[in-house]
């Protein structure tokens, strides 16, 4: 789910006469790279949970989707995508359509798990969110070379169809196992009330915790626009640069 174009692209570029307008990233991360930090996000996590329990405040819920009411978790996120994802450190953002986002919600709903997609409430408001699937391009991987299977190069091929209806079958029941060994972080925001209040840090320790108990060791997060600082700072502390994308702009 992440574009690709070939590194040669910006020579034609900057030969047109365009400029960098900015860069958006990947960041790789695994239980390794993570110890520290994740460490130190533990460690605040306690201190906060203490100082809310002393001072008598319910404090702020995480908890994860309910696959049941999935209609209703899907509206809330839809609900809070928009206006997190609006402000200038998502540049060229443009807003989602209703259209647009059922097709996302549909395609990451067959491919999702309940225990990586996190809705933050305040009040039983929700005020955040963070969407994680596991990676199934193993599962892709692991098909093609037991069955020495690849697409063809036809247009139209029941070969495809087949080999297609085999894989998804077998992403299922690897969904029903919870067998992955990486994780894509591909949706996580706070309204902007709430920022810098910790609510980040402590869905990167759930993100991770739970992805450890399922086996999970690495992990992938993107896309991050490098004015996003709210974002790139702590994860660039537990992960680093895996790809590079760079948006052009035509010298005025």
């Amino acid at each position: 789910m992440e574009p690709y174009n070939a590194p040669y692209y910006q020579d034609f570029f900057k030969e047109s006469g365009f400029i960098k307008e900015n860069d958006w990233y990947s960041i790789h991360t695994d239980t390794t790279l993570s110890r520290d930090y994740m460490g130190r996000i533990e460690s605040i996590m306690k201190k906060l949970d203490n100082s809310r329990r002393s001072a008598g405040s319910k404090g702020i819920i995480f908890r994860n989707v309910d696959f049941r009411a999935m209609e209703k978790e899907i509206q809330i996120i839809k609900d809070l995508y928009n206006p997190i994802w609006a402000g200038t450190n998502h540049p060229q953002q443009t807003k989602m359509t209703e259209e647009e986002f059922n097709v996302l919600a549909a395609g990451i709903k067959a491919v999702a798990l309940e225990e990586l997609i996190f809705i933050v409430e305040k009040d039983k408001q929700p005020i955040g969110v963070s969407v994680n699937v596991p990676d199934i391009n193993e599962v892709i991987h692991e098909y093609d070379k037991d069955s020495q299977a690849m697409p063809s190069n036809k247009f139209f091929s029941l070969k495809d169809i087949r080999r297609d209806l085999n894989i998804f079958n077998r992403i299922q029941k690897r969904l029903k196992q919870k067998k992955f060994s990486r994780v894509r972080i591909l949706i996580l925001g706070v309204k902007k009330e709430y920022r810098k209040a910790g609510i980040d840090l402590k869905l990167y320790y759930l993100i991770e915790k739970n992805s450890i108990k399922m086996g999970i060791h690495h992990g992938s997060a993107s896309q991050l626009a490098d004015v996003n600082l709210d974002i790139i700072n702590p994860i660039f502390k537990f992960g680093k640069v895996a790809h590079t994308w760079r948006v052009y702009r035509l010298k005025s």
